[in-house]
């Protein structure tokens, strides 16, 4: 494989495959690759420098992460149309390639931070900024992709991933204005040439949002109710098993896929056990996030396949109250809440 970056700024995009083949995919998955599908750590410079130089067949997943992906993979038939951002350096890319085909995956892209030249005397307040390079990533790569592509963002907690992509979804549907997010970014300590940059993409695309699902893997323990200002697009999840749940209540995994990835959690590591993902389970019911209709169809299987115990009831009752559902429309019998499905005016600084 043969690694050509395209580079603007620090940013720097590796596409593997044509631009013409990107802008056919209706939907794509951009997945966040650090602490939310490897578990790459990085804080001080002494990681970064290991991280960057570290083998593909030594790097670890996120507990689970393998087995949701290869999941999802089986429902597109050949390969999950996928992307990776990251804020680990681009000399990462041959070993990040090679874990990745590893795992059975064919990214379409890998999108990354150059990073390395940031770890030298007054550039180290660089390393950990990742708001600003983040927001230019996104929308670097949705211009090459269809104008009406919908997008299902991963992330985590430890690099404002819920502020990138909400911030993202509200740029490109011109829910803030450039006033509003050009005094916004400068308060998040973004550079002022990079809020011009990021204005500019975004004035070259149609005016879309493109996110349709977005999840955040709790990394750092932050309460779940942090983030009910978002809106119920955005999902907080515990771990992986979370994410499945959801993932199969929307439609893009099946109730066994949901079995294989509480059991690949269980299998491969050693600090998760029956009780931890029954506690998980149940926990989606207490957030008021799980229909009736998982609870009729995933309970019984999830009791047969030993993944939670026969005895298990929710400690709160699933409800059968009419709610439309995005992005399908399949389950109709999910729980009501007030909150909106996009939040109409985020206070982002309020999140921070």
């Amino acid at each position: 494989m043969e690694f050509k970056p395209i580079i603007r700024g620090d940013v720097i995009s590796f596409l593997f495959e044509s631009e013409e083949k990107l802008r056919e995919y209706d939907r794509v998955f951009i997945w966040d690759l650090d602490k939310t599908y490897l578990d790459t750590k990085w804080e001080t410079i002494r990681g970064l420098i290991k991280t960057a130089l570290e083998k593909g067949a030594k790097k670890k997943n996120i507990p689970g992460a393998k087995a949701l992906v290869q999941a999802m993979q089986k429902q597109y038939g050949s390969s999950l149309p996928i992307f990776f951002v990251s804020a680990s350096p681009p000399q990462m890319i041959k070993s990040i390639y090679e874990k990745l085909t590893f795992d059975g995956l064919k990214p379409l892209g890998f999108l990354s931070k150059d990073n390395l030249k940031n770890v030298y005397p007054g550039k180290f307040k660089f390393l950990n900024k990742q708001i600003g390079y983040k927001l230019q990533a996104l929308m670097e790569l949705r211009l090459r992709l269809k104008p009406t592509v919908k997008i299902v963002c991963f992330g985590d907690d430890s690099e404002s991933d819920a502020l990138v992509y909400s911030l993202f979804s509200d740029l490109c549907a011109h829910r803030v204005t450039d006033r509003e997010a050009k005094e916004l970014l400068l308060q998040l300590q973004v550079l002022e040439s990079r809020i011009e940059l990021v204005l500019e993409l975004r004035d070259m695309l149609t005016t879309e949002d493109p996110v349709e699902r977005v999840y955040i893997h709790l990394e750092t323990d932050t309460d779940p109710e942090y983030y009910d200002k978002f809106g119920r697009r955005l999902f907080v999840v515990e771990d992986t098993f979370q994410t499945a749940v959801d993932l199969y209540q929307y439609d893009f995994i099946t109730a066994e896929d949901v079995v294989d990835v509480a059991k690949a959690i269980i299998k491969n590591y050693n600090h998760y056990s029956r009780d931890q993902l029954e506690r998980s389970y149940d926990n989606l019911f207490r957030r008021n996030r799980v229909s009736h209709y998982v609870f009729e169809t995933l309970t019984p299987l999830l009791k047969k396949e030993k993944i939670i115990y026969p005895n298990f009831v929710p400690s709160v009752k699933s409800q059968r109250l009419v709610f439309p559902l995005e992005p399908k429309q399949k389950f109709v019998d999910l729980y009501t809440i007030p909150d909106p499905w996009v939040a109409d005016k985020v206070d982002y600084l309020d999140i921070i």
